[in-house]
């Protein structure tokens, strides 16, 4: 079984990667993937923190 900590990792390392390639996708410059690969990690750490609390009752 994967611990949480590694969970929460995974969870904001991915979804930065996916905010990352949407970014490029979309056109922008270097300075916009980083600012999508943190926002869309933040976003996925949100999501997987509050779908692992419930899946954890």
């Amino acid at each position: 079984m994967i611990s949480f900590p590694l969970l929460m990792l995974l969870a904001f390392i991915v979804g930065g990667i996916f905010g990352a390639i949407i970014a490029k996708l979309r056109g922008g410059a270097r300075k916009d993937m980083v600012h999508y690969f943190f926002v869309w990690g933040v976003i996925a750490f949100i999501i997987m923190t509050v779908g692992g609390t419930f899946a954890a009752r």
